[in-house]
C-alpha cells in the first residue's frame, strides 16, 4: 500500500518555460526539507533540464523530448506508472499533463489553484475578485499545506552548473578584470510584444547609466532577440556588450551573476535575476500583480503604469488590443534611471568604503 502521508517517491511536473520552472524551486526546496529521505524527481522539457540539473534537492531531472510526438508521451506515462510514485505534483495542469495523469495508479495527485475565474473576470471585464496578491510560487506550496508544507521566505533557487561558470570565466575574465564601473544587465526581449518596454527606453537608459556611472551594459537574450538588440544599439551613443544568441541559458545566468543590477521585462531571465538574488528593475505592461508573476528578489523595483485597460492578458499579446500601448510607452527612461540610482548609489558607497 502506498504511503501518501510520508511519500517515498515524488514526481513534480512542469514542462516549460524558464520563469515558470524557476518559480517551482521554492516548492522543491520545502518538499526536500519536509521529506529528506524521499526520492524527488522532476519532469520537464529537455531544453530546460539545465535549469535544474545542479539542484541538490532533486534526485533526478527527466528531460522530455517533445519533438518525438505522442510516442514520447506514451513512453513517459509508462515510465511514471512503473516507477510507482506516491505523489504526482502537476504544476503545469494542461491537456498534456492531464493525459499523463489519466488512469495512473498513484498515491496522491496534487495540482494548484490557477484562479481561472478571477483571472477571467480581471482580464476581460476588469472586475477584481482576487482575495489577495499571493505570488504563484507561494500558491504552489499552499496547494500542499494539508501535508505540512509551508513557504520558508527564502525566495527562488538557482544552482549554477560549474561548467557554465568555468566557460564564462574563460571567455570573459580579461574583460571583467578591466571593468571600472558597475556592470548592468539588460533584458530587452520577451516572448510577447506587450511585455517589452520600448527600444527607445532601453537605449536612453543605457546611455544615461554609462555617462553617469561609467557603467558597462550587457544585453542578454537569445537568438530571437538579435534584431531587437540591433535596433536598440542603433539608437544609442555608446557601445554595449551584446551577447544575445551567443550563450546557453546557464551561461547567461553565469554572466548575469557578475551584474550589480539587472533591468528586465517580465520574462524568464527576470526570474533568473531574482533567483540569483540580484537587484532588479522590472517593467510590467500588459500583466499585473494579481496574476502572481511579479519577481521574487531581495531588492526589486517594479515600473508600471496603472491604467484602466490593464491587465489585458495573463500571458502577453503580440499587439496592444487598444492600439496605444500606453502601459509601456508611458514608462520613461528618466523613471528607469531614477530607479537605478537607488541601487547604484549603494554600489558606489560600498566601493568607496572598500577603497578606504
Amino acid at each position: 500500500m502506498l504511503n501518501t502521508r510520508n511519500p517515498r517517491k515524488i514526481l513534480i511536473v512542469r514542462l516549460s518555460s524558464i520563469g515558470d520552472i524557476l518559480l517551482t524551486t521554492p516548492l522543491i526546496r520545502v518538499i526536500r526539507r519536509r521529506f529528506p529521505t524521499a526520492q524527488i524527481d522532476y519532469l520537464t522539457k529537455k531544453k530546460f533540464v539545465s535549469l535544474l540539473e545542479s539542484n541538490p534537492y532533486l534526485d533526478r531531472v527527466i528531460g522530455f523530448d517533445d519533438s518525438q510526438g505522442f510516442a514520447e508521451w506514451r513512453r513517459f506515462k509508462k515510465e511514471i506508472h512503473e516507477t510507482g510514485y506516491d505523489w504526482l505534483i502537476d504544476i503545469h495542469q494542461n491537456l498534456r499533463t492531464a493525459y499523463l495523469k489519466f488512469g495512473l495508479r498513484v498515491g496522491d495527485v496534487f495540482g494548484f489553484d490557477k484562479r481561472i475565474f478571477p483571472r477571467f473576470l480581471l482580464v476581460h471585464f476588469k472586475i477584481n475578485r482576487y482575495p489577495d496578491q499571493v505570488p504563484v510560487y507561494q500558491r504552489y506550496i499552499e496547494s500542499l499545506k494539508d501535508v505540512g508544507l509551508k513557504y520558508d521566505d527564502a525566495g527562488l533557487d538557482f544552482f549554477m552548473p560549474p561548467a557554465a561558470e568555468q566557460e564564462i570565466e574563460k571567455r570573459f575574465a580579461p574583460w571583467l578584470a578591466e571593468v571600472a564601473g558597475p556592470i548592468i544587465g539588460m533584458v530587452p526581449g520577451a516572448g510577447y510584444e506587450t511585455k517589452r518596454w520600448t527600444e527607445t527606453g532601453f537605449a536612453q537608459t543605457a546611455d544615461r547609466l554609462i555617462e553617469k556611472y561609467q557603467a558597462t551594459i550587457i544585453f542578454l537574450g537569445g537568438n530571437k532577440e538579435k534584431s531587437l538588440m540591433a535596433e536598440i544599439k542603433s539608437l544609442m551613443r555608446h557601445d554595449v556588450l551584446d551577447v544575445s544568441g551567443q550563450l546557453s541559458l546557464v551561461e547567461s545566468a553565469a554572466l548575469m551573476q557578475h551584474c550589480h543590477l539587472v533591468l528586465a521585462n517580465d520574462t524568464g531571465l527576470m526570474h533568473m535575476a531574482a533567483a540569483l538574488k540580484k537587484p532588479l528593475i522590472a517593467f510590467f505592461g500588459s500583466t499585473s500583480a494579481e496574476l502572481g508573476f511579479l519577481p521574487c528578489s531581495p531588492r526589486q523595483i517594479i515600473l508600471e503604469k496603472q491604467l484602466p485597460c490593464r491587465p489585458c492578458t495573463h500571458v502577453g499579446k503580440h499587439h496592444c488590443p487598444k492600439g496605444h500601448f500606453r502601459c509601456m510607452r508611458t514608462i520613461s527612461s528618466a523613471a528607469a534611471v531614477a530607479a537605478a540610482d537607488d541601487v547604484l548609489t549603494n554600489y558606489l558607497e560600498k566601493k568607496t568604503m572598500s577603497r578606504n
